[in-house]
């Protein structure tokens, strides 16, 4: 009988060879085909004098105006070590609840005015919210970031991050006046 959960479907990996499974499989009423391509022109053993680095550094950026502000040359300049991992994986963090982090188009400056003002059509300060203590524009800052999210994991591959040709990181900041804001940057790689 055909395995009915997706998530329970196996794929096998070895250091060189990904198998899935075949094009006939059914899950459900369902049937599914995959296709995983694998170059394993770079592939080294593990262990074969390549020790996997594990980097962890706490930043704090300055204040930023309310917006979706790029962060990602703040984010590169504070972790040097990145340049010296073939492949990688960064993981970004924020420890605030009214600010998020994003990935999005770098090259026209429209495009962080058009996020904030359809944020802010979406969780609107005039809301009828029950969290008012900290100001009209905390709640839809808990909202907005809780649509986002807090976190990014990012893939490194020889010695750069990679996002596209248009993508950078953003810090969506979204209390008028947020302060400072901290960052955990995790990077891991060899």
């Amino acid at each position: 009988m055909p395995n009915t959960d997706l998530q329970m479907m196996p794929i096998f990996c070895s250091s060189k060879h990904w198998w899935v499974p075949p094009a006939d499989w059914t899950v459900g009423e369902r049937s599914h085909s995959a296709r995983v391509t694998h170059d394993d022109s770079h592939d080294v053993p593990l262990g074969v004098n390549q020790p996997m680095a594990w980097i962890q550094r706490e930043i704090t950026l300055p204040a930023l105006p309310r917006g979706f502000q790029l962060i990602t040359n703040h984010v590169e300049e504070n972790l040097p070590e990145l340049r010296k991992l073939r492949v990688g994986t960064l993981h970004v963090f924020i420890k605030h609840t009214s600010a998020s982090l994003s990935i999005n188009e770098n090259a026209d400056p429209d495009v962080p005015l058009d996020l904030e003002s359809s944020f802010s059509a979406i969780a609107p300060e005039d809301f009828p919210h029950r969290h008012t203590v900290e100001g009209p524009d905390d709640m839809p800052a808990h909202v907005k970031s809780s649509l986002l999210g807090c976190a990014l994991t990012l893939p490194v591959s020889e010695g750069r991050l990679c996002l596209g040709t248009w993508q950078g990181i953003y810090l969506c900041e979204h209390r008028d006046r947020g302060g400072p804001r901290r960052l955990v940057l995790t990077l891991n790689g060899e």
